[in-house]
């Protein structure tokens, strides 16, 4: 395991059980492998989107057992430490381990050094031929951690980003374990078995502070009661409905050919009363402006005490109960990220009309078109919007981008993730629109897949720098709006004629435009060499 970061502790319920999921992907050129782990509750939705609590990547080359200094144990000049309180303190520092993982049995310091004996207790030793390391008998062997000189002993700490992992032997039940310092908060595991033979290693293990809290809110349940709401598409109508049974109210709006037009509700109940045909569809085009010199406030009063009487006199109508009154609005509503209302006078009929919607069913239908632009021309009709609705038996109709939108219930976060765009071979993270950060998108990168020009060079991106400058490029601040990310670190994948300094599988970092992304195409004389022990992370950041 060359390296695992841990993003999110994994708790288990009380009663029930998680799904996990490890998922390994394709080799790159060094034969390396990402690999992540990821988990949900057991009987979770198919919908509900996988929890990643792990990511890293897997080596190619089985790594070389370590030396052992001698057979002689404990070691020569370690001191021997009581541990007998070890566990009782533990609890109390809120590590609270259960029986099968109080295996620590044994520990010694010497200098910066810290030795221990673990094993497992007797009901899981049966187990230990199971597991290539047993994961309590690892975990035990971390305990030994406390003895050292390492940090706070009274501060709860866990691991948070594994280097350099390797297992030597299969199978052991009890181990021989060495902890010394490897730089700034890090530290090198060596674990043994009872004759000294090699058995795992971890070149660097860091811990990370946590507190109680912070374990309490993982291990808090989900609150599936929690939703945001999502305007989805749907389908259009096959064909266009027919309008000859449709009514329109009001000397002005839109003109719908084929359809009657009435006045007001009082000029079309009388047409029915006296033996015209009863519409299935009765449309009304809010009129959104202000006048009479009331100021906006007083113009959004007046057009939703309107609509009030509109749909109580509708209700009253009793020729009306099997018929259909779409209210109608143009940017009454915001249906998309970054998307202002734009009608204010009759963005309240929505929320009236919504109310009436739940006390008389079938009775309403609304319906918001787009604000009218330049780019308006293409959008979806308000005939075919309607149909749209009926069609599909919606209640709430909102025509964008050429398309009806429905109101649906998700889960927050399944539409607030960044997709990568279907059927590219390469993406990069930029803007689709200035002033906030909602407008980030990942969006189709050719560019990235092309033949390399000579002297340029392909680089498979592992993490890129983030800088104030694509932070204002984000909001839109940055004047003729270039690519987001302008550096990176990674491995090349592939170079251009002419370049020699650099070959598949080396380890680069520089500049690279567009870097927020899988895949980087750069000049090769902007990057250099990743410094062996170096960190993909650091690289980008320099």
């Amino acid at each position: 395991l060359t390296e695992l970061t841990l993003q999110t502790p994994l708790t288990l319920p009380e009663d029930g059980a998680v799904q996990v999921q490890v998922v390994v992907g394709a080799a790159d050129a060094t034969g390396q492998r990402d690999v992540a782990v990821y988990a949900r509750p057991e009987g979770a939705e198919q919908d509900r989107p996988w929890a990643r609590h792990a990511e890293g990547l897997l080596g190619s080359a089985p790594a070389e057992a370590p030396a052992t200094e001698s057979a002689a144990w404990p070691p020569a000049g370690a001191e021997s430490v009581d541990v007998a309180e070890f566990y009782p303190a533990a609890a109390e520092a809120g590590y609270g381990y259960g029986p099968a993982f109080r295996g620590l049995r044994s520990v010694w310091r010497r200098g910066e050094e810290v030795f221990a004996e673990v094993a497992l207790p007797e009901p899981q030793q049966a187990e230990a031929a199971r597991f290539g390391l047993h994961p309590a008998l690892l975990d035990s062997a971390l305990h030994a951690i406390g003895f050292g000189s390492w940090g706070d002993a009274n501060t709860l700490r866990l691991p948070f980003a594994w280097t350099g992992v390797s297992l030597h032997a299969a199978g052991a039940d009890r181990l021989r374990v060495r902890i010394t310092a490897a730089g700034d908060d890090a530290l090198t595991v060596e674990a043994a078995d009872a004759a000294g033979r090699p058995v795992a290693t971890v070149s660097s293990l860091v811990l990370r502070t946590v507190t109680a809290e912070q374990l309490a809110a993982a291990d808090a349940p989900e609150n599936d009661a929690l939703f945001a709401l999502s305007w989805t598409p749907v389908p259009a109508p096959q064909a266009r409905p027919d309008t000859g049974s449709w009514a329109v109210l009001g000397a002005e709006g839109e003109e719908l050919s084929g359809a009657a037009r009435y006045a007001d509700l009082a000029a079309l109940a009388a047409a029915v009363e006296a033996g015209g045909r009863t519409p299935e569809v009765v449309v009304h085009v809010l009129a959104s402006r202000a006048e009479g010199g009331v100021g906006l406030a007083g113009a959004a009063e007046r057009a939703t005490a309107d609509v009030l009487a509109l749909a109580q006199a509708w209700l009253a109508e009793p020729w009306a109960a099997d018929s259909r009154l779409v209210v109608v609005t143009r940017g009454a509503v915001a249906a998309g990220t970054g998307e202002d209302v734009v009608d204010l006078v009759t963005a309240p009929a929505w929320g009236l009309i919504r109310s009436a919607q739940t006390e008389s069913p079938g009775r309403f239908l609304l319906v918001d078109l787009e604000p009218v632009t330049d780019e308006t021309q293409g959008a979806m009709s308000l005939v075919a919007a309607v149909g749209a609705a009926l069609a599909a038996d919606e209640t709430q109709i909102v025509v964008r981008g050429g398309g009806a939108l429905a109101p649906r219930l998700v889960r927050p976060g399944a539409t607030d993730a960044l997709v990568p765009p279907a059927g590219a071979a390469a993406w990069r993270l930029d803007t689709t629109a200035g002033g906030t950060l909602d407008g980030l998108a990942l969006l189709p990168a050719p560019e990235k897949s092309a033949a390399l020009a000579p002297g340029e060079v392909r680089v498979a991106v592992r993490a890129a720098g983030v800088n104030f400058r694509d932070v204002l490029i984000g909001l839109g601040m940055v004047p003729s709006q270039t690519i987001m990310g302008s550096e990176g670190a990674g491995v090349v994948v592939e170079v251009g004629e002419g370049v020699t300094r650099f070959a598949p599988g080396d380890r680069v970092t520089g500049l690279m435009g567009g870097a927020l992304g899988p895949l980087a195409v750069t000049d090769h004389r902007v990057l250099a060499h990743v410094p062996e022990g170096w960190s993909f992370e650091q690289a980008a950041s320099v």
